[in-house]
């Protein structure tokens, strides 16, 4: 009997250590999406400029008939580098360069002009702009020797977008180390994304949509604080032009840990007691309710049912030993509901965590496919938070969060609004049975609230205390739990382009 405890001791051990390997692992899983999502809207930013560059009526015209003028005025270095562009070229219908404009990098080279001057890489690199010509608009993730870019393309045509194109515009920006820190500052991730040799025999994914940072392929390695997840990163044509890698930090171990030492002294108090009870009775009535007893703990182990009894039949010191049991029950299934809460919660600041905030979605959804009653979803980001850390510290920099969590709850104050916190300085609100003026409403009392607080960032400049940019989006008809995120994402970053402080919605 001892023997069969201790073995569901510890394949009760061994499951739960399962199932919380599995929790980190679509943890894991979550965050390397919402750092794809970053990377692509990067992208996104990037074909945005494109916009009011491939319908420019100067440049049509200059196409037409070039400009010295124009060239020196709007396709200089300088005027590229205002736009946020690294490179602008012009092709023509057969993918030939007819323009070309780059910012040098620090050390005076200008690796695109290189490349195109370099005759094996330039074949290559006719190639792809001819596709570019042949597909007419479109982004994708770039490889160029050691190093990686993003680039649009769209046909070039007057302000009006009538006429006949006069080429395609192909725009650039190499993927910096000033791009990445900002999407590591957005995300709360910590990755790094390394550039591969390229070749013509090179596999090529055909499944491969350009123009998006994909997950594929990933390789999981579980460490014991972290896990290291690997990913290819696809470029032009599906080629694997380098390796995306995420380490991301375990939370559930410590707290599985602490659940396992405590049921397995509980167990073995159990065990224990149980063996006492059979080295002093030897009759076999006794032994038969001793029997009873642990078919009730071994049904209660393997069913993982916490809430089960072992049954009492007489007024003896078996009977007190089935109380005494009953009672490691309770204080069991108490810790087991204390841990699950636990693995829910934000432990800074109180608020529902991603993984809470995750299963809400899905549920909120899947009423709204139900009866389409309103629902809404808004994030928020604290305004230069990585400015007020590296002034203040991160001891105030919590002092923030904890205090703009105090906001959201007295914003979002109705019984089925869910505030949560999704990490680093990234907060939710999701709410069911809400139209777009009461999401408004919410939003900008959490807002407001915080800049009342008047909590000093004199990296904030004009307004000099901390801020908060907020981004709504309503649920549609077919959305699911990433396209509602990720409109909600897109009116986040609008409310950072037009100044913080603010709410944008889409």
């Amino acid at each position: 009997m001892v023997i069969s405890g201790l073995g569901m001791t510890w394949v009760f051990r061994y499951h739960l250590a399962q199932e919380a390997a599995a929790a980190d692992r679509s943890g894991a899983a979550k965050d390397m999406d919402r750092l794809l999502l970053a990377l692509n809207q990067q992208v996104a930013e990037l074909n945005v400029v494109l916009g009011s560059w491939s319908n420019f009526t100067a440049f049509y015209e200059h196409a037409r008939k070039p400009s010295a003028v124009f060239r020196a005025d709007d396709l200089s270095p300088e005027s590229l580098a205002s736009g946020g562009l690294d490179w602008l070229n012009l092709l023509d219908a057969e993918g030939t360069v007819v323009e070309h404009s780059e910012v040098p990098q620090p050390d005076g080279t200008t690796p695109v002009r290189a490349a195109y001057a370099d005759p094996v890489i330039a074949e290559t690199a006719r190639v792809g702009l001819r596709d570019m010509v042949r597909r007419r608009s479109g982004c994708a993730v770039l490889g160029a020797g050691t190093r990686l870019a993003i680039g649009c393309y769209k046909p070039l045509l007057p302000s009006d977008g009538k006429g006949t194109p006069r080429g395609t515009v192909f725009v650039g920006r190499w993927l910096s180390d000033e791009m990445l820190a900002r999407v590591r500052a957005q995300t709360g991730l910590q990755f790094e994304i390394t550039a591969r040799p390229q070749g013509n025999a090179e596999p090529r994914d055909l499944n491969h949509t350009d123009g998006k940072f994909v997950a594929s392929a990933l390789v999981w390695t579980e460490i014991e604080d972290r896990i290291h997840v690997d990913s290819k990163v696809l470029g032009m044509h599906g080629r694997h032009i380098a390796d995306l890698h995420m380490d991301w930090p375990r939370e559930s171990p410590k707290r599985m840990q602490s659940m396992l030492q405590l049921v397995t002294l509980a167990m073995a108090g159990l065990i224990t007691v149980t063996a006492l009870g059979l080295i002093y009775v030897c009759d076999s009535l006794l032994i038969r309710r001793l029997e009873g007893m642990r078919r009730d703990l071994g049904r209660i182990l393997e069913d993982e049912q916490w809430d089960g009894r072992v049954r009492t039949v007489r007024n003896d010191e078996l009977t007190d030993l089935s109380h005494y049991i009953n009672n490691m029950l309770d204080i069991i299934r108490a810790k087991i509901a204390l841990v699950q809460e636990q693995s829910l919660t934000d432990p800074l600041t109180g608020l529902p965590n991603r993984r809470r905030f995750d299963m809400r979605m899905e549920s909120t959804l899947s009423q709204f496919r139900r009866d389409g009653r309103p629902a809404a979803l808004v994030l928020f980001d604290i305004d230069y938070f990585k400015k007020f850390n590296d002034t203040y510290g991160h001891p105030k920099g919590d002092d923030v969060l904890v205090g703009f969590a105090g906001c959201l709850r007295q914003a979002a104050r109705r019984p089925v609004d869910l505030p949560a916190r999704l990490g680093g300085e990234e907060f939710a609100v999701l709410m069911p049975l809400t139209d777009v003026e009461g999401a408004r409403h919410c939003a900008e009392r959490a807002r407001s609230a915080l800049q009342e607080l008047a909590i000093e960032h004199t990296g904030n400049e004009g307004l000099g205390v901390v801020t908060v940019s907020a981004g709504l989006a309503l649920v549609r008809a077919g959305d699911t739990a990433g396209t509602l995120y990720s409109r909600a994402d897109a009116a986040l970053y609008a409310a950072k382009r037009e100044g913080r402080n603010r709410l944008s919605e889409q």
